[in-house]
């Protein structure tokens, strides 16, 4: 392996790290909003019967309850992060070291 293959894993990995990121970021949202602003959240496209306002208002929040992860999606992104993680980590390893100044080496 070289820099070539330590280039394509990191960029793997920040994928992975992305999808990750934006998870978190999506649950920590309708996390706030259950929190403190529940009376104007609620799943779009699942079954509710909330009032109008709550679906269709100005301060209403909403997420797509139909593309909200499960346990299962959530796990199989976090096994992919780590997968990526140890392999980005395994090809900068094997990269020798006199050409290791031309890459970025991978955040520790």
């Amino acid at each position: 392996m070289g820099a070539d293959a330590y280039l394509a894993a990191r960029a793997a990995f920040e994928r992975a790290n992305a999808n990750v990121s934006n998870l978190g970021t999506r649950i920590a949202r309708i996390g706030e909003a259950l929190k403190i602003n529940r009376g104007s959240f609620c799943f779009s496209n699942v079954q509710g019967g909330f009032p109008a306002d709550v679906v269709m208002g100005r301060q209403s929040i909403t997420d797509d309850g139909n593309t909200w992860p499960s346990a299962t999606a959530i796990n199989a992104s976090l096994v992919e992060w780590h997968q990526a993680k140890q392999a980005m980590l395994t090809a900068y390893g094997s990269i020798p070291q006199d050409q290791r100044s031309g890459v970025v080496p991978p955040a520790q």
